[in-house]
């Protein structure tokens, strides 16, 4: 039983670490290819960084690791020219945002432009799939030589004519040997980095592969150089062979044909002008094209989003609600209520300095954009506010001054009604004693 429980208790760690080590390798994404793409393109017409004309793709199939963190890469292109690619939108995986820092900026997209560069030679059939496949066949070749020169040389001709010295040919094939040893080394390192970044895609895995590809490119010309070394030898000792008067006709060219036959070490003549040299050429001066390449990548990345958000952000709308509220006729109302639109008033001239002409202004003018377009809309809610309130107060007090005069003319008009009554009622008395003084002066 304890036997059972062991081999259990065994199987159940090999499935943990099979588990964990395949959880490793598992590539999980926060965001999809359509999310990261509708960031830069928008939706439906809607906000979005393209320009007119322009349509966005992932530029590869999964986001790339960069010291723990997920990044996708989606460019932008003209829907007329597909091949083309205007700018590079990084977008961190986990936040969904785009990346504007220059100081991440740099080792990512470095890592696009050396990948481009990469993809470059190995459509040319320069890659490292190429020159392990020449070099697997040249080793096969040199093998073969190397081994007639010990049954050729060393046990015959060099025992037939002990006064030939071939220690210098020896020691050339020798170093011509471990250089291309060591050039199979250095791919096979390259293929083991590259076989963990297809894996697990991380900017540090390729930056190594890069690298290691240089390497490739150093040994493979030191390579190169020893075979041109190595045929030198053999020249140099076929020379001596037929300068030597000790030696007939016959020696001569018995020992020249052997000569001849440790000649073929690889068709390298061939490799080194049709594929190492235009290699190298392209690599290195590709190499150093980059930085200036990613410079210029970076500031339209950067400018394109600031741009984009500057126009998101001071949409027609409020443009239009912007110049409503600074009319000749709002600034009258707003004198009348005694309203400060001073802020307002800058806020507006700053914005529609920068949106008149956004692609005459600098980065760090469209990022201010947004921030202003909130103050902005802060003042003139504050601005409508207080003008609603104005005009409100000002009707109370003019209901008031009309209700009071209606009510002043009403009284006035009581007060006429009131002296004519009392007039007429004196007058009628006044008349009536008048007629009874006249009646009595009759009588008497």
């Amino acid at each position: 039983m304890k036997e059972i429980n062991k081999i259990n208790t065994f199987l159940i760690i090999i499935l943990s670490l099979l588990f964990l080590i395949s959880f490793q390798t598992i590539k999980v994404s926060a965001l999809s290819s359509d999310q990261v793409v509708s960031t830069i393109a928008g939706n439906n017409g809607v906000g979005g960084y393209l320009n007119s004309g322009e349509a966005a793709k992932t530029l590869y199939s999964g986001p790339i690791n960069y010291q723990g963190n997920s990044y996708w890469f989606v460019y932008s292109y003209l829907s007329s020219q597909p091949n083309t690619r205007n700018v590079i939108f990084v977008i961190d995986d986990n936040s969904g945002t785009i990346v504007t820092d220059p100081t991440l900026l740099t080792p990512l997209l470095t890592f696009v432009y050396q990948n481009d560069l990469l993809t470059t030679l190995q459509t040319n059939s320069e890659s490292l799939q190429d020159f392990q496949s020449f070099l697997l066949q040249a080793q096969s070749t040199e093998q073969s030589t190397h081994a007639n020169y010990y049954q050729l040389i060393r046990n015959q001709i060099a025992q037939q004519y002990p006064q030939i010295d071939f220690s210098g040919l020896e020691t050339a094939l020798t170093a011509l040997e471990k250089a291309q040893t060591n050039a199979i080394s250095q791919i096979s390192s390259n293929n083991a980095i590259l076989s963990q970044y297809n894996s697990f895609p991380t900017v540090e895995d390729f930056n190594s592969s890069y690298t290691q590809f240089n390497y490739t490119l150093n040994s493979l010309e030191t390579l190169s150089a020893s075979v041109d070394n190595y045929h030198n030898e053999l020249f140099s000792e076929a020379q001596v062979v037929s300068n030597l008067a000790t030696l007939n006709y016959t020696d001569k060219q018995t020992i020249n044909t052997a000569l001849e036959n440790l000649y073929n070490v690889g068709d390298y003549v061939d490799f080194k002008a049709q594929v190492l040299q235009p290699a190298d050429s392209t690599f290195q001066t590709g190499s150093q094209q980059i930085p200036s390449e990613v410079n210029q990548s970076i500031q339209a990345s950067i400018y394109r989003v600031a741009a984009k958000t500057a126009i998101n952000s001071a949409t027609p709308t409020f443009l239009s609600t912007l110049s409503g509220d600074l009319s000749t006729t709002s600034i009258s109302e707003y004198k009348k209520c005694g309203i400060s639109y001073s802020d307002l008033n800058k806020q507006s001239g700053a914005i529609l300095t920068i949106m008149n002409n956004p692609q005459n202004s600098t980065i760090a003018q469209l990022l201010t954009v947004p921030n202003l377009v909130t103050l902005a809309n802060n003042d003139m809610n504050v601005i409508s506010n207080s003008l609603v309130t104005c005009q409100q107060r000002n009707a109370t007090t003019t209901n008031t001054s009309s209700n009071n005069g209606n009510l002043t003319n009403i009284l006035i008009g009581i007060l006429v009604i009131a002296i004519a009554y009392v007039g007429y009622g004196k007058y009628k008395k006044m008349k009536k004693d008048s007629e009874e003084e006249n009646t009595e002066k009759t009588t008497f």
